[in-house]
Protein backbone atom coordinates (compact mmCIF):
# COMPACT_ATOMS: atom_id res chain seq x y z
CA UNK A 1 0.00 0.00 0.00
CA UNK A 2 2.94 2.45 0.55
CA UNK A 3 3.77 1.71 -2.99
CA UNK A 4 0.90 3.07 -4.26
CA UNK A 5 0.83 6.21 -1.93
CA UNK A 6 4.56 6.47 -3.10
CA UNK A 7 3.26 6.78 -6.91
CA UNK A 8 0.29 8.31 -6.41
CA UNK A 9 2.35 11.53 -4.58
CA UNK A 10 4.99 11.45 -7.42
CA UNK A 11 2.01 11.68 -10.03
CA UNK A 12 0.85 14.96 -7.83
CA UNK A 13 4.02 16.68 -8.16
CA UNK A 14 4.24 16.40 -11.39
CA UNK A 15 1.12 17.71 -12.12
CA UNK A 16 1.84 20.27 -9.76
CA UNK A 17 5.18 21.30 -10.74
CA UNK A 18 3.27 21.18 -14.85
CA UNK A 19 0.29 23.43 -13.59
CA UNK A 20 2.70 25.97 -11.96
CA UNK A 21 4.87 26.06 -15.33
CA UNK A 22 1.80 26.31 -17.71
CA UNK A 23 0.21 29.18 -15.25
CA UNK A 24 4.16 30.78 -14.93
CA UNK A 25 3.59 30.57 -18.91
CA UNK A 26 0.52 32.52 -19.12
CA UNK A 27 1.21 35.09 -16.72
CA UNK A 28 4.28 36.20 -18.84
CA UNK A 29 2.47 35.72 -22.27
CA UNK A 30 -0.75 37.08 -22.17
CA UNK A 31 0.49 40.70 -20.97
CA UNK A 32 3.15 40.38 -24.05
CA UNK A 33 -0.42 38.90 -26.31
CA UNK A 34 -2.69 41.98 -25.24
CA UNK A 35 -0.23 44.61 -25.03
CA UNK A 36 -2.35 47.42 -26.93
CA UNK A 37 0.20 49.07 -29.62
CA UNK A 38 1.23 52.62 -28.79
CA UNK A 39 -0.50 55.58 -31.03
CA UNK A 40 0.95 57.72 -33.06
CA UNK A 41 -0.77 60.55 -32.49
CA UNK A 42 -0.59 64.67 -33.40
CA UNK A 43 -2.43 67.19 -31.52
CA UNK A 44 -4.47 69.59 -32.92
CA UNK A 45 -5.36 71.00 -29.55
CA UNK A 46 -3.09 71.21 -26.57
CA UNK A 47 -3.58 68.18 -24.57
CA UNK A 48 -2.31 69.37 -21.34
CA UNK A 49 -5.14 71.27 -20.94
CA UNK A 50 -5.58 69.95 -17.77
CA UNK A 51 -2.04 71.26 -16.54
CA UNK A 52 1.06 69.71 -14.84
CA UNK A 53 2.10 69.19 -11.92
CA UNK A 54 4.71 68.18 -9.31
CA UNK A 55 5.18 66.78 -5.55
CA UNK A 56 6.07 64.54 -2.86
CA UNK A 57 9.56 65.55 -2.76
CA UNK A 58 12.75 63.87 -1.38
CA UNK A 59 16.53 65.06 -1.06
CA UNK A 60 17.08 63.37 -4.66
CA UNK A 61 13.86 63.89 -6.45
CA UNK A 62 10.22 64.51 -6.99
CA UNK A 63 7.05 63.27 -8.66
CA UNK A 64 5.78 64.75 -11.32
CA UNK A 65 2.54 63.93 -13.58
CA UNK A 66 0.08 65.16 -15.84
CA UNK A 67 -3.44 63.86 -18.18
CA UNK A 68 -3.33 63.97 -21.79
CA UNK A 69 -6.70 65.70 -22.56
CA UNK A 70 -6.96 67.45 -25.30
CA UNK A 71 -10.53 68.26 -25.28
CA UNK A 72 -11.63 67.97 -21.57
CA UNK A 73 -15.48 68.64 -21.40
CA UNK A 74 -16.71 65.47 -24.11
CA UNK A 75 -16.25 62.21 -23.14
CA UNK A 76 -13.21 60.64 -23.39
CA UNK A 77 -11.44 63.81 -22.73
CA UNK A 78 -10.84 64.03 -26.76
CA UNK A 79 -8.57 60.42 -26.33
CA UNK A 80 -9.09 57.37 -27.78
CA UNK A 81 -8.53 54.14 -26.86
CA UNK A 82 -5.18 53.54 -27.42
CA UNK A 83 -1.93 54.42 -24.61
CA UNK A 84 0.14 56.86 -26.21
CA UNK A 85 3.94 57.70 -25.56
CA UNK A 86 4.91 60.97 -23.10
CA UNK A 87 8.53 62.48 -23.06
CA UNK A 88 9.42 64.65 -20.08
CA UNK A 89 12.26 66.44 -18.84
CA UNK A 90 13.60 68.08 -16.22
CA UNK A 91 16.13 71.09 -16.28
CA UNK A 92 18.53 72.81 -13.42
CA UNK A 93 16.98 76.38 -15.42
CA UNK A 94 14.10 77.95 -16.56
CA UNK A 95 15.24 77.56 -20.28
CA UNK A 96 16.02 73.94 -20.44
CA UNK A 97 19.55 75.36 -21.08
CA UNK A 98 20.66 71.90 -19.31
CA UNK A 99 18.55 69.03 -19.08
CA UNK A 100 19.76 66.85 -15.88
CA UNK A 101 16.91 63.90 -16.21
CA UNK A 102 14.61 63.36 -19.45
CA UNK A 103 12.33 59.85 -20.27
CA UNK A 104 9.48 58.23 -21.65
CA UNK A 105 5.99 57.18 -19.92
CA UNK A 106 3.42 55.94 -21.33
CA UNK A 107 -0.15 57.71 -21.01
CA UNK A 108 -2.29 54.47 -21.04
CA UNK A 109 -6.09 54.77 -21.35
CA UNK A 110 -6.83 52.50 -18.62
CA UNK A 111 -5.64 55.21 -16.48
CA UNK A 112 -7.44 57.66 -18.06
CA UNK A 113 -4.29 59.06 -20.18
CA UNK A 114 -2.50 60.32 -16.84
CA UNK A 115 1.43 60.35 -16.61
CA UNK A 116 3.26 59.91 -13.30
CA UNK A 117 7.06 59.91 -13.17
CA UNK A 118 9.46 59.24 -10.66
CA UNK A 119 12.21 61.24 -10.96
CA UNK A 120 15.32 60.39 -9.47
CA UNK A 121 19.16 61.58 -9.02
CA UNK A 122 18.83 65.09 -8.58
CA UNK A 123 20.80 67.24 -6.00
CA UNK A 124 18.75 68.36 -2.79
CA UNK A 125 17.57 71.86 -1.69
CA UNK A 126 17.32 73.22 -5.40
CA UNK A 127 14.84 73.93 -7.79
CA UNK A 128 14.26 72.34 -10.81
CA UNK A 129 12.32 73.02 -13.65
CA UNK A 130 9.79 70.15 -15.59
CA UNK A 131 8.00 69.82 -18.91
CA UNK A 132 6.32 67.32 -21.09
CA UNK A 133 5.98 66.66 -24.60
CA UNK A 134 3.01 64.39 -26.92
CA UNK A 135 1.96 64.46 -30.39
CA UNK A 136 4.25 67.09 -31.33
CA UNK A 137 2.55 69.24 -28.46
CA UNK A 138 4.86 70.55 -25.63
CA UNK A 139 3.54 71.47 -22.49
CA UNK A 140 4.14 75.19 -20.05
CA UNK A 141 6.77 74.25 -17.71
CA UNK A 142 6.65 73.59 -13.83
CA UNK A 143 8.96 74.36 -11.08
CA UNK A 144 9.89 71.66 -8.35
CA UNK A 145 12.29 71.89 -5.59
CA UNK A 146 14.10 68.71 -3.95
CA UNK A 147 13.75 69.05 0.04
CA UNK A 148 17.16 69.26 2.09
CA UNK A 149 19.73 66.47 2.51
CA UNK A 150 18.84 63.96 5.79
CA UNK A 151 20.63 66.30 9.00
CA UNK A 152 21.42 69.77 6.46
CA UNK A 153 20.68 73.05 8.50
CA UNK A 154 17.71 74.07 7.61
CA UNK A 155 17.36 78.31 7.90
CA UNK A 156 13.68 78.54 7.68
CA UNK A 157 10.04 76.14 6.40
CA UNK A 158 7.18 76.86 4.45
CA UNK A 159 4.50 74.39 3.88
CA UNK A 160 2.06 74.42 0.89
CA UNK A 161 -1.09 72.03 0.70
CA UNK A 162 -3.65 71.82 -1.52
CA UNK A 163 -6.64 68.95 -2.03
CA UNK A 164 -9.33 68.26 -4.32
CA UNK A 165 -11.43 66.73 -1.85
CA UNK A 166 -15.66 67.74 -1.88
CA UNK A 167 -16.40 68.50 1.31
CA UNK A 168 -20.10 68.74 0.50
CA UNK A 169 -19.62 64.92 0.16
CA UNK A 170 -18.54 63.89 2.91
CA UNK A 171 -14.39 63.23 4.42
CA UNK A 172 -13.14 60.44 2.91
Amino acid sequence: MSYQWHERREHTRRQLIGRFGAAAGALITVPLLMREAVAQVAFSEDPFKLGIAAGDPEPDGFVIWTRLAPKPFEIGFGMGTQPVEVDWEVASDDRFGTIVRSGREIASPVLAHTVHAEVTGLLPDRPYWYRFRAGGVQSASGKAKTTPAAGAAISHVRFGISGCQSYEAGLY
